[in-house]
């Protein structure tokens, strides 16, 4: 998922935020990572590691959540925002994220 050309009006430096939602899988195997990423140019980028605890039960919508601060002297013209939901095998997965919301923490 990518939401892309966030207006910076809408996230205030210094302050925190989270990325919620839901997800699931077809199979509980355990190479399967959830990552997220917050780029806005002219700043470093704001992210996590792979988290690979994820899913724990198959096909049970399970929620997430990622908070992080906007650094106090961020300025940049927009904001992208990524998330990730990786499989790091060959099996066929299926995988699914809904209800993903970018608010206030």
């Amino acid at each position: 998922m990518t939401q892309d050309q966030i207006d910076p009006a809408h996230l205030v430096p210094g302050e925190r935020y989270a990325l919620t939602g839901y997800f699931k899988s077809s199979s509980n195997v355990s190479d399967i990572s959830f990552n997220y990423l917050l780029r806005g140019d002219g700043m470093d980028d704001i992210g996590n590691d792979w988290d690979d605890t994820h899913p724990a039960t198959v096909d049970t919508w399970e929620a997430f959540r990622f908070e992080f601060t906007i650094p106090a002297d961020a300025s940049p013209s927009n904001y992208t925002l990524y998330l990730h939901l990786i499989k790091w095998n060959e099996l066929d997965v299926d995988l699914w994220v809904d209800d993903v919301a970018f608010e206030a923490a």
